[in-house]
């Protein structure tokens, strides 16, 4: 990665000449945005011989933020296009990994022609590593195929066959469709489009109407599932059937634990101010005689630190739980590497003729990371839940029969989302030069095995670094700080009730 950032370097200061200094760490702004201004900053390409700007900022350019009013959305949404992944330049699959590993919901792109072909094993990366609720496959450039209405059916199977390979659950939502033709309908230009693409859409819905009116309908089409993506009628381009996806997962991924979250939020706050305002009605607070409100306060105080110190203790045993058995997949890939690679140059095979099975690799280490990552958040929901529970039975020992306005709701304990480290590439570059080839043939395999161990030795430290100093102490720290909250609010609400005596509790 530095060899190319530094080629990438001296390639945009002969291009921009004095202004590369001038731009980095710059903003440009503009009013609105053309297709001209988006070649020029986020399009890959040099300059044109009659001057037009086509990338010309491109290699300089860390983020481009477009904003839009759209009519159909009613609220804010950020939509992130990605440079993708197993790109040769790594610091654009960096930068997709970064800006995956913070979104709610993914939409990868698959073509019709190479769904999941070697380029797109990449893309398996990402699937295993984010949870299945927030993955849409859209299967694009059905327009092209020669026979569509079969061939989906084929593409539809394969994709489900590699997906169940890979430990991934066969039901993923895919939706098969053309940009070219949704492109058309939503600027009513169908008259426009390209002969063979149209006749393609007409023989598709002919076919699908003759099927349908053969088959029938049990009735329970399912967004993203067969048969409603293999089998619809309307709407071939895929266009409203994927933005039913992305309403569905919005509303049920983001939108519902939100509004579950502010209820709970709500009803704590409600309940609160009815005790508090009932005073005003009734003309005293319905206390219990001769309560210890101080004690009381302590006692909630005392708690919130006994909590905090069990979430700061969990932290240690989370990483030392996650991180045994990702040591382990590590080491296990080391020994079967070694072994395999053993054999390969004792057999007189080169190097360049194998290449280690990472894909394995990644596949335990996701699998450790959920199940682990899992068993944690319950277990910040079991803590979440004794504060609760003692916030109630705090309010409950202070109030005479009011006590039925706090049933206390424990915030929600929400799983992380899957760090970049697991969905980044992982190469093991064994090649050696003819010199290398020689001394192997003078020292055997031990050197170039010992190689590819500290190889991956040196790639399992950085990523166990990364899992218990970034990943694990950061979702500790997220949860401390939602249960500091919680209690924080009930503690002011107690020293309130304290502070309500005598004249003063009229005003």
């Amino acid at each position: 990665m530095r060899r190319q950032v530094t080629e990438m370097k001296q390639r945009t200061e002969a291009r921009l000449g004095a202004n590369f200094s001038l731009l980095l760490g710059s903003q440009h702004r503009f009013n609105g945005f053309s297709t001209q201004i988006l070649e020029k900053y986020v399009c890959l390409g040099e300059e044109q011989a009659e001057g037009t700007p086509g990338g010309r900022y491109a290699d300089v350019t860390k983020s481009a933020e477009l904003y839009i009013d759209q009519a159909g959305i009613g609220l804010p949404m950020t939509i992130s296009d990605t440079p993708g992944v197993n790109d040769p330049f790594l610091a654009r699959e960096r930068a997709t990994l970064a800006t995956l590993s913070q979104s709610d919901i993914c939409v990868v792109v698959l073509s019709a022609h190479q769904a999941f072909s070697s380029v797109d094993l990449g893309l398996m990366r990402i699937l295993l590593a984010l949870q299945s609720e927030q993955v849409v496959l859209f299967v694009n450039r059905i327009d092209e195929l020669e026979r569509p209405d079969e061939q989906i059916r084929e593409i539809d199977g394969f994709i489900r066959g590699i997906l169940t390979s890979k430990g991934i659950r066969g039901n993923l939502p895919i939706v098969y469709g053309s940009a070219l033709w949704a492109e058309h309908a939503l600027t009513d230009t169908e008259a426009d489009m390209p002969a063979p693409a149209r006749h393609k859409l007409a023989a598709l819905a002919e076919a699908r109407l003759q099927r349908a009116r053969r088959e029938g309908s049990d009735g329970k089409l399912l967004l993203g599932q067969p048969p409603y993506s293999l089998d619809k009628i309307r709407d071939l381009s895929g266009l409203h059937e994927l933005k039913a996806l992305l309403a569905h997962k919005s509303t049920t991924k983001v939108g519902a634990p939100f509004a579950a979250d502010l209820l709970a939020e709500g009803i704590n706050l409600a309940n609160q101010s009815v005790l508090l305002l009932s005073q005003i009605i009734d003309g005293e607070m319905p206390l219990k005689a001769d309560l210890d409100m101080s004690a009381m306060i302590d006692g909630l105080a005392d708690l919130r630190q006994r909590l905090d110190d069990d979430c700061a203790s969990l932290s240690d045993n989370i990483a030392e739980r996650m991180l045994l058995p990702m040591s382990a997949a590590f080491r296990t890939f080391i020994d079967e590497g070694s072994d395999q690679l053993r054999a390969l140059l004792d057999a007189g095979g080169r190097v360049a003729d194998w290449t280690p099975d990472t894909e394995r690799l990644r596949e335990r280490l996701n699998d450790a990371f959920h199940r682990l990552i899992a068993q944690a958040t319950a277990e910040v929901g079991a803590i979440y839940a004794r504060a609760g529970a003692a916030v109630e039975a705090t309010y409950s020992e202070i109030l005479a029969n009011q006590s039925q306005l706090f049933a206390v709701r424990a915030p929600r304990a929400v799983e992380p989302k899957p760090p970049a480290s697991l969905m980044r590439t992982m190469t093991i570059d064994m090649k050696t030069s003819w010199i290398g080839a020689w001394l192997l043939k003078a020292t055997g395999s031990g050197p170039l095995v010992r190689r590819f161990s500290e190889t991956v030795v040196a790639e399992m430290v950085d990523f166990l670094a990364d899992m218990r100093d970034v990943q694990v102490v950061t979702f500790v720290s997220q949860s401390r700080a939602v249960l500091n909250d919680f209690l924080t609010g009930h503690l002011e609400t107690l020293q309130q009730l304290a502070l309500l005596d005598g004249p003063q509790r009229g005003s």
